[in-house]
């Protein structure tokens, strides 16, 4: 798939201090009901933390372990994500607002009926990601693997996924909404025909979706 050059589709940045002005973290486990603010959270290694309605306010995480959590309802506002590994963990029914998270690991990550507003995913391997029942709005994906990621019921609204690995992404029964999913690789992409006309494309993956139409494709140089 010929890459696709990022526009901005007006994904607000998070607002934060820089790392400097940061207060360094100094706890060493997550607790129910725990309000972190204004952090920097740096090489801790925190992972199958359990905690309930935790919320991270304007904080860098940074080369942190988090994989395997348990943190239902967790929120995360005006907050970074860098380098730390959450895979496998559990943010059903979590907010991200304002939030960037890059170069992570997030397989498997469950963030089914969770609320995305304002997200980037950048350059992060998110495959078998559960964002079921979910809602995503003005967010994008760069370069980000999503293999095997499940949207079924998700409501996508000004989404764009940039040069990412969508192979046998499920979409089936999302609600889609200017999804631009021009550069990405769709092979095995789960959709309904009549959620066609939620997405942006590129030319060349035209065919693709033509084949979900039932239509049979015959160039010149070939018989029926």
């Amino acid at each position: 798939m010929k890459p696709h050059p990022v526009k901005s589709i007006g994904v607000k940045q998070p607002d934060i201090a820089p790392a400097e002005k940061l207060e360094k973290a100094s706890f060493d486990a997550i607790s129910d009901d725990e309000k972190y603010e204004n952090l920097i959270i740096k090489d801790m290694l925190l992972a199958e933390s359990i905690g309930e309605d935790v919320s991270f306010s304007s904080c860098i995480i940074d080369y942190s372990q988090l994989n395997d959590s348990r943190l239902p309802d967790v929120r995360f506002i005006d907050s970074r994500i860098d380098h730390s590994n959450f895979s496998n963990a559990d943010l059903e029914k979590g907010l991200l607002k304002r939030v960037e998270v890059v170069n992570s690991k997030f397989t498997g990550v469950s963030m089914s009926e969770a609320t995305l507003e304002h997200v980037r995913f950048e350059h992060t391997k998110a495959d078998f990601l559960l964002l079921r029942f979910a809602k995503c709005t003005h967010s994008i994906f760069v370069e980000c693997n999503l293999t095997d990621a499940d949207f079924q019921g998700c409501v996508l609204s000004s989404v764009t996924f940039s040069n990412c690995d969508l192979t046998n992404v499920d979409m089936s029964h999302a609600k889609l909404e200017k999804v631009d999913l021009r550069g990405s690789k769709i092979d095995g992409l789960k959709i309904a025909p009549e959620q066609l006309k939620g997405l942006i494309i590129a030319p060349e993956q035209a065919i693709y979706f033509v084949g979900l139409l039932g239509a049979k494709i015959v160039w010149e140089d070939e018989h029926e």
